[in-house]
């Protein structure tokens, strides 16, 4: 993983569209997957697309999580979390997994006299 988007742990906190639907106010995820995306370049100046669910209603503490998408190296989860009604989010960047393989430990050698 790129170290400087390794490093966007931070949260940011922007506007995004919203649009009516009956009585409830739906984010438009567009406009919310454009917003964390240009956030992501000019923070580390990397280029990524980012994926967010559709028909999100905007309701204040509502959390979900998208994905976002980088050229090189392995997809990254920002979870996103409705700060107000009106479309106010903030997202932060999971810390990415790490998959190791532990080494075998060797089996204790005894001697005898």
């Amino acid at each position: 993983m790129n170290s400087r988007l390794t490093r966007l742990a931070c949260v940011a906190i922007l506007p995004a569209a919203f649009i009516l639907a009956g009585c409830d106010k739906t984010i438009d995820s567009g406009d919310l997957e454009g917003e964390i995306a240009k956030n992501i370049e000019q923070q580390v100046g990397e280029t990524v697309t980012v994926s967010c669910p559709d028909d999100i209603t905007a309701k204040k503490g509502k959390t979900f999580t998208c994905k976002v998408n980088r050229k090189t190296g392995a997809p990254v989860i920002a979870k996103v979390t409705l700060l107000d009604d009106e479309g106010k989010f903030s997202y932060a960047l999971a810390a990415a997994a790490v998959v190791t393989t532990p080494t075998p430990t060797p089996a204790p050698t005894t001697t005898t006299p």
